[in-house]
């Protein structure tokens, strides 16, 4: 998040920023010690950077919750499209008067 918060500082809205949301803290602690990685003190902190993190949620253009796998992923790759049809990406309007 700090990296992205300080990209989005020089480039504004050049950058294509999403924030991604776990589906609540509980299910984000789950996924930490599902995966079988981290220790206690491990997980600890990184479940209270994450509450951190979401402090800085108002950076990002896009908001992206990651509950479901397959409509995140249909979710992200419309924040890409809309991205793409953005007048600012035309050189000129594809249809003119």
């Amino acid at each position: 998040v700090q990296g992205g918060v300080n990209v989005i500082k020089r480039f504004g809205d050049r950058v294509l920023s999403v924030f991604v949301f776990p589906p609540s803290m509980g299910v984000l602690e789950d996924r930490l010690r599902g995966r079988g990685t981290d220790d206690e003190e491990t997980i600890a902190r990184r479940l209270a950077n994450a509450l951190g993190e979401l402090d800085q949620r108002n950076w990002y253009r896009y908001w992206l919750l990651n509950d479901d796998r397959d409509q995140a992923r249909a979710d992200l790759r419309a924040i890409f499209r809309a991205e793409e049809l953005r007048r600012e990406h035309w050189s000129v309007p594809p249809v003119t008067g």
